[in-house]
Protein backbone atom coordinates (compact mmCIF):
# COMPACT_ATOMS: atom_id res chain seq x y z
CA UNK A 1 0.00 0.00 0.00
CA UNK A 2 1.36 3.41 -0.99
CA UNK A 3 2.05 5.68 1.99
CA UNK A 4 0.64 9.14 2.62
CA UNK A 5 3.36 11.59 3.63
CA UNK A 6 2.81 14.70 5.76
CA UNK A 7 5.45 17.36 6.14
CA UNK A 8 6.28 21.05 6.44
CA UNK A 9 7.12 22.72 3.12
CA UNK A 10 7.57 26.36 4.14
CA UNK A 11 8.27 28.03 7.48
CA UNK A 12 8.99 31.51 8.78
CA UNK A 13 9.22 31.95 12.55
CA UNK A 14 9.09 35.12 14.65
CA UNK A 15 11.83 35.57 17.24
CA UNK A 16 12.11 38.12 20.04
CA UNK A 17 15.36 39.36 21.53
CA UNK A 18 18.20 41.86 21.43
CA UNK A 19 20.01 42.25 18.09
CA UNK A 20 23.47 40.66 18.13
CA UNK A 21 26.59 40.72 15.96
CA UNK A 22 27.87 37.27 15.02
CA UNK A 23 28.59 33.95 16.66
CA UNK A 24 31.74 32.90 18.47
CA UNK A 25 34.53 31.19 16.51
CA UNK A 26 33.70 27.77 17.98
CA UNK A 27 29.97 27.99 17.18
CA UNK A 28 28.38 25.72 14.56
CA UNK A 29 26.43 28.78 13.36
CA UNK A 30 27.61 31.50 11.03
CA UNK A 31 25.96 34.60 9.59
CA UNK A 32 26.75 35.94 6.12
CA UNK A 33 25.21 39.45 5.93
CA UNK A 34 23.79 41.03 2.79
CA UNK A 35 24.69 44.60 1.87
CA UNK A 36 21.05 45.58 2.19
CA UNK A 37 18.00 44.57 4.21
CA UNK A 38 14.32 44.26 3.29
CA UNK A 39 11.36 46.64 3.28
CA UNK A 40 10.59 45.57 6.85
CA UNK A 41 14.00 44.80 8.38
CA UNK A 42 17.29 46.71 8.27
CA UNK A 43 19.51 43.64 8.67
CA UNK A 44 19.39 40.54 6.45
CA UNK A 45 21.81 37.61 6.57
CA UNK A 46 22.15 34.04 5.39
CA UNK A 47 22.31 31.69 8.37
CA UNK A 48 24.57 28.62 8.21
CA UNK A 49 24.80 25.64 10.55
CA UNK A 50 27.78 23.32 10.13
CA UNK A 51 28.42 25.06 6.79
CA UNK A 52 24.92 24.23 5.52
CA UNK A 53 22.58 27.09 4.69
CA UNK A 54 19.65 27.02 7.10
CA UNK A 55 17.79 30.07 5.92
CA UNK A 56 17.60 33.86 5.92
CA UNK A 57 17.68 35.76 9.21
CA UNK A 58 16.27 39.32 9.36
CA UNK A 59 16.31 41.73 12.30
CA UNK A 60 16.04 45.38 13.41
CA UNK A 61 12.61 46.50 12.08
CA UNK A 62 12.55 49.77 10.14
CA UNK A 63 9.14 50.82 11.50
CA UNK A 64 8.73 52.08 15.06
CA UNK A 65 5.30 50.42 15.10
CA UNK A 66 6.98 46.99 15.13
CA UNK A 67 8.65 45.73 18.28
CA UNK A 68 12.34 46.66 17.98
CA UNK A 69 13.33 43.20 19.24
CA UNK A 70 11.41 41.30 16.54
CA UNK A 71 13.41 39.13 14.17
CA UNK A 72 12.45 36.45 11.64
CA UNK A 73 14.01 33.28 10.31
CA UNK A 74 12.88 31.82 6.98
CA UNK A 75 14.04 28.24 6.44
CA UNK A 76 15.50 26.70 3.30
CA UNK A 77 13.01 24.39 1.57
CA UNK A 78 15.38 21.43 1.25
CA UNK A 79 15.72 21.08 5.04
CA UNK A 80 12.18 19.73 5.43
CA UNK A 81 13.07 16.82 3.15
CA UNK A 82 16.62 16.11 4.26
CA UNK A 83 16.29 16.48 8.04
CA UNK A 84 13.77 15.18 10.54
CA UNK A 85 11.52 17.62 12.39
CA UNK A 86 13.39 16.71 15.58
CA UNK A 87 16.69 17.75 13.97
CA UNK A 88 15.18 21.08 12.88
CA UNK A 89 13.77 21.65 16.36
CA UNK A 90 17.20 21.03 17.87
CA UNK A 91 18.84 23.50 15.46
CA UNK A 92 16.35 26.23 16.39
CA UNK A 93 16.74 25.42 20.07
CA UNK A 94 20.52 25.73 19.79
CA UNK A 95 20.17 28.99 17.84
CA UNK A 96 17.94 30.47 20.55
CA UNK A 97 20.34 29.27 23.25
CA UNK A 98 23.34 30.97 21.64
CA UNK A 99 21.57 34.22 20.72
CA UNK A 100 19.14 34.53 23.68
CA UNK A 101 16.29 34.91 21.19
CA UNK A 102 12.88 33.48 22.11
CA UNK A 103 10.76 31.55 19.61
CA UNK A 104 7.73 33.83 19.92
CA UNK A 105 5.32 32.74 17.17
CA UNK A 106 4.90 31.52 13.60
CA UNK A 107 4.71 33.97 10.72
CA UNK A 108 3.88 31.39 8.06
CA UNK A 109 3.58 27.61 7.99
CA UNK A 110 2.78 25.45 4.96
CA UNK A 111 1.67 21.89 5.78
CA UNK A 112 1.52 19.41 2.92
CA UNK A 113 0.15 15.91 2.38
CA UNK A 114 1.50 13.90 -0.58
CA UNK A 115 -0.04 10.70 -1.92
CA UNK A 116 -0.47 8.70 -5.13
CA UNK A 117 -3.77 9.66 -6.73
CA UNK A 118 -4.56 6.17 -8.03
CA UNK A 119 -8.31 6.76 -8.25
CA UNK A 120 -7.93 10.32 -9.64
CA UNK A 121 -9.73 11.71 -6.58
CA UNK A 122 -7.56 14.83 -6.45
CA UNK A 123 -7.43 15.27 -10.22
CA UNK A 124 -11.25 15.27 -10.31
CA UNK A 125 -11.60 17.34 -7.14
CA UNK A 126 -11.53 20.67 -8.99
CA UNK A 127 -14.35 19.62 -11.35
CA UNK A 128 -16.39 18.31 -8.40
CA UNK A 129 -16.01 21.65 -6.62
CA UNK A 130 -16.84 23.74 -9.70
CA UNK A 131 -19.91 21.72 -10.69
CA UNK A 132 -21.26 21.74 -7.13
CA UNK A 133 -20.81 18.03 -6.37
CA UNK A 134 -18.62 19.05 -3.43
CA UNK A 135 -19.54 22.17 -1.43
CA UNK A 136 -17.09 24.46 0.35
CA UNK A 137 -18.24 25.66 3.75
CA UNK A 138 -17.80 29.11 5.28
CA UNK A 139 -17.61 32.52 3.69
CA UNK A 140 -17.32 33.07 -0.08
CA UNK A 141 -13.84 32.12 -1.25
CA UNK A 142 -11.76 32.75 -4.34
CA UNK A 143 -11.08 29.63 -6.48
CA UNK A 144 -8.37 29.57 -9.12
CA UNK A 145 -7.27 26.76 -11.43
CA UNK A 146 -3.73 26.32 -12.74
CA UNK A 147 -2.73 24.84 -16.07
CA UNK A 148 0.78 23.96 -17.24
CA UNK A 149 2.07 23.02 -20.66
CA UNK A 150 3.79 19.66 -20.59
CA UNK A 151 5.16 18.22 -23.83
CA UNK A 152 3.12 20.85 -25.67
CA UNK A 153 -0.20 19.98 -24.05
CA UNK A 154 -2.15 22.07 -21.54
CA UNK A 155 -2.70 20.03 -18.38
CA UNK A 156 -4.59 20.87 -15.19
CA UNK A 157 -1.85 21.10 -12.58
CA UNK A 158 -4.10 22.06 -9.66
CA UNK A 159 -6.17 24.75 -8.02
CA UNK A 160 -6.31 26.96 -4.94
CA UNK A 161 -9.09 28.03 -2.59
CA UNK A 162 -8.71 31.36 -0.82
CA UNK A 163 -6.37 34.32 -1.25
CA UNK A 164 -2.72 34.81 -0.34
CA UNK A 165 -3.77 37.69 1.91
CA UNK A 166 -6.22 35.46 3.81
CA UNK A 167 -5.39 33.77 7.10
CA UNK A 168 -5.22 30.44 5.27
CA UNK A 169 -4.97 29.27 1.68
CA UNK A 170 -5.53 25.78 0.30
CA UNK A 171 -3.60 24.45 -2.69
CA UNK A 172 -4.15 21.11 -4.39
CA UNK A 173 -1.85 20.23 -7.29
CA UNK A 174 -0.03 17.54 -9.23
CA UNK A 175 3.33 17.31 -7.47
CA UNK A 176 4.74 14.77 -9.92
CA UNK A 177 4.17 17.19 -12.80
CA UNK A 178 5.46 20.09 -10.71
CA UNK A 179 8.72 18.21 -10.04
CA UNK A 180 9.12 17.51 -13.73
CA UNK A 181 8.75 21.21 -14.51
CA UNK A 182 10.97 22.32 -11.62
CA UNK A 183 13.44 19.66 -10.53
CA UNK A 184 13.97 19.21 -6.80
CA UNK A 185 15.99 16.03 -6.43
CA UNK A 186 15.81 16.16 -2.62
CA UNK A 187 12.01 15.74 -2.79
CA UNK A 188 12.36 12.80 -5.18
CA UNK A 189 14.84 11.26 -2.74
CA UNK A 190 12.46 11.95 0.16
CA UNK A 191 9.72 10.04 -1.67
CA UNK A 192 12.05 7.13 -2.36
CA UNK A 193 13.29 7.00 1.23
CA UNK A 194 9.69 6.84 2.48
CA UNK A 195 8.38 4.32 -0.05
CA UNK A 196 6.27 6.74 -2.10
CA UNK A 197 6.54 6.10 -5.83
CA UNK A 198 6.65 9.40 -7.70
CA UNK A 199 3.84 8.52 -10.11
CA UNK A 200 0.80 10.80 -10.23
CA UNK A 201 1.55 12.18 -6.75
CA UNK A 202 -0.81 14.98 -5.77
CA UNK A 203 -0.21 17.44 -2.96
CA UNK A 204 -2.90 18.80 -0.63
CA UNK A 205 -1.34 21.85 1.03
CA UNK A 206 -2.48 24.43 3.57
CA UNK A 207 -0.70 27.78 3.77
CA UNK A 208 -1.29 29.20 7.25
CA UNK A 209 -0.37 32.88 7.53
CA UNK A 210 0.43 35.07 10.52
CA UNK A 211 -3.21 36.16 10.96
CA UNK A 212 -4.21 32.52 11.42
CA UNK A 213 -1.81 32.20 14.34
CA UNK A 214 -2.68 35.63 15.71
CA UNK A 215 -6.33 34.61 15.85
CA UNK A 216 -5.39 31.35 17.57
CA UNK A 217 -3.27 33.18 20.12
CA UNK A 218 -6.09 35.64 20.80
CA UNK A 219 -8.53 32.83 21.45
CA UNK A 220 -6.03 30.88 23.54
CA UNK A 221 -4.09 33.71 25.23
CA UNK A 222 -4.83 32.20 28.60
CA UNK A 223 -3.71 28.73 27.49
CA UNK A 224 0.08 28.27 27.35
CA UNK A 225 -0.48 24.69 26.20
CA UNK A 226 -2.15 25.78 22.94
CA UNK A 227 0.50 28.45 22.29
CA UNK A 228 3.23 25.85 22.87
CA UNK A 229 1.60 23.57 20.28
CA UNK A 230 1.63 26.43 17.79
CA UNK A 231 5.38 27.03 18.23
CA UNK A 232 7.66 24.14 19.24
CA UNK A 233 4.76 21.72 18.77
CA UNK A 234 4.88 21.98 14.97
CA UNK A 235 7.99 19.78 15.01
CA UNK A 236 5.80 16.85 15.98
CA UNK A 237 4.19 15.04 13.02
CA UNK A 238 1.03 14.33 15.04
CA UNK A 239 0.66 18.08 15.69
CA UNK A 240 0.84 18.75 11.93
CA UNK A 241 -2.01 16.30 11.40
Amino acid sequence: MSPTLINIDYLIINLLGKPFGNFSDNSAFNLQPFDYGTKIFTNRSELYYNNEKIGVFTSVPRSHIIDSELAQLQFENHLFYTKSLTELKNIISQFCLETSYMFKSINRLDICIDRNDKDNYYRNLYDNVVNGTFLISGRPKNIQSYYETFKGKSILNGFSVGKRTSSKLLRCYNKTLSLQLTEKEYINQFYENNGLKNTNVWRFEYQLNSKFFQDLNEVSKHSNEVIEKMTWGIFDYSALV
